[in-house]
């Protein structure tokens, strides 16, 4: 199980590289720098997030325990709303209001390791949750509804197994969460690959 977590860990940091030099260019985003950089936010975080588990890993690295990586779990998800929220809502304004957003990012540094983790989950399953909402609203302007919907739903099942296995982290080894946490990225990946192609 090891080695499909090391190889999907590597298959997500090549293939963020290959987002951001083809899907994250400015003619994509004309007029929505914000959402180009919230998207190069989040695979970055991503990345990080997927290193940081591939020394764990194979090195046993304490980075897992570190304030930097609460910080890259808290900022997945707040980065993904403000990403997707222009996209989906057809706005591109922004106001000093949204900054309300990185009091996650903010607040995890000061969070112990073993609450950041479930409580990170716990979070982005209610920014999911307003994904589904918005996209289960534009259901009639959308062709692709159908595929999105169980993309989505698979995304969804992944994070409530992820939050599952975060909370019965006493009851289940750290190496087997991370093993299967990584493995949940790059799954995650894949599905944006499938969407993507």
């Amino acid at each position: 199980m090891q080695t499909l977590a090391i190889l999907f860990i590597g298959f997500s940091i090549f293939y963020a590289v290959i987002l951001s030099l083809t899907h994250f260019r400015c003619e994509n985003y004309k007029g929505q720098t914000f959402a180009q950089s919230m998207g190069i936010v989040i695979l970055l975080s991503l990345v990080g997030l997927q290193m940081g588990n591939y020394f764990y890993l194979q090195e046993g690295s304490n980075f897992i325990h570190s304030a930097y990586y609460s910080a890259m779990l808290f900022s997945v998800a707040p980065a993904f709303y403000l990403f997707s929220k222009p996209l989906l809502k057809a706005e591109n304004s922004y106001y000093p209001i949204q900054l309300i957003h990185a009091l996650p990012i903010i607040m995890s540094v000061f969070i112990p390791h073993h609450v950041a983790l479930p409580l990170s989950f716990i979070i982005g399953a209610a920014y999911l949750l307003w994904l589904a909402k918005s996209i289960y609203a534009l259901r009639q302007q959308r062709g692709r509804f159908r595929i999105e919907l169980f993309i989505l739903a698979t995304v969804f099942v992944i994070a409530v197994v992820v939050l599952i296995l975060g909370l019965s982290l006493p009851l289940v080894s750290e190496h087997l969460f991370f093993t299967l946490y990584a493995s949940a990225i790059g799954f995650a990946f894949l599905l944006i690959s499938i969407v993507l192609s």
